[in-house]
């Protein structure tokens, strides 16, 4: 039975950093479906985790790297000429194809300059010192404008904002165009002209004329790619605790070191509510102040040079 397949793990949801985790009493996704009625789609994400999802809100340079570089390698698929077939095409290097099927495997940098085809039709093609700067514009517009608590916030312009730069763009736009789309004018495209007497005249400000081609990263080639990884929060968490016998002096004689790893998990503390029921609809007290659960995973006791 598929369902069982997924369950067990011998089989991979179409994005393979998804996970099913079942809930008691499920056997089949007709069943999920059928018990869930309005709630089905909901129902479904409850039983699905993300496998090493990223909080957005991080601050490691080095994790941006880790995160923006998995898209290294990966096989797309290049129409032929005549546009009747595909082949899969895996050409080295990180990039964010905009289209889901290429008419170029050949991706751009800014020394190919504009004229090169691959600007108009194929894809941005990130060099080791374009991801690094990247990386570290990301961390600078976090710093800047978070934490955020949604998505929304991370991904969005802020109207409400006292900082011009957050009026007109969102963070991962604001450092694409800073470390990858702010080449010479030669490169890139001129810069494009602020309409006169437009109460959005500031939307324009420092833009190119190129926004939009292939070439041109935009928040959205990054997010199609990685979004499904990304959340505002972190559900899994490294606990380490120690502890201390003194004796009737005070005088330590005993000290121990442990550590824990904990999840969240879909379900709520209190069974009342089901996983799917949005956190405005619950009817239990004790979820309302407490939420989901936490499942400890795994402990064990350290030794103190571990620490």
């Amino acid at each position: 039975m598929p369902f069982e397949a997924f369950a067990n793990g011998s089989r991979r949801l179409t994005n393979s950093r998804h996970r099913l985790r079942p809930l008691p009493g499920d056997d089949s996704f007709d069943t999920i479906l059928k018990d869930a009625g309005e709630d089905a789609a909901r129902a479904i994400a409850a039983r699905i985790l993300v496998e090493g999802a990223f909080n957005v809100n991080s601050t490691s340079k080095e994790a941006w790297k880790a995160v923006l570089a998995s898209m290294a390698d990966f096989e797309m698929p290049v129409l032929s000429a005549d546009g009747l077939s595909a082949s899969w095409e895996a050409p080295e290097g990180i990039r964010f194809p905009r289209f889901g099927h290429l008419m170029d495997a050949d991706g751009w940098e800014p020394s190919d300059g504009p004229r090169d085809p691959s600007y108009w039709r194929g894809f941005r093609q990130l060099s080791a010192g374009e991801l690094d700067k990247l990386a570290e514009e990301i961390v600078v517009e976090v710093r800047e404008r978070g934490p955020f608590r949604s998505f929304a916030d991370f991904v969005n312009r802020d109207p409400d904002s006292d900082r011009e730069l957050s009026q007109r763009k969102g963070a991962l736009q604001a450092a694409l165009d800073r470390a990858i789309n702010n080449q010479d004018a030669g490169t890139m495209g001129n810069e494009a002209d602020s309409p006169n007497g437009s109460l959005f005249s500031n939307a324009a400000k420092d833009e190119s004329q190129s926004a939009g081609h292939a070439g041109y990263l935009l928040q959205g080639d990054i997010l199609q790619s990685l979004a499904p990884i990304m959340q505002v929060r972190s559900d899994y968490f490294r606990i380490r605790a120690m502890g201390e016998a003194t004796d009737k002096d005070g005088k330590v004689i005993a000290r121990q070191y442990c550590e824990a790893y904990v999840q969240r998990v879909p379900e709520y503390l209190d069974s009342e509510d089901q996983p799917e029921v949005m956190a405005d609809e619950l009817d239990s007290e004790v979820n309302r102040l407490l939420g989901r659960r936490l499942e400890l995973t795994s402990f064990r006791w350290l030794s103190s040079n571990e620490i």
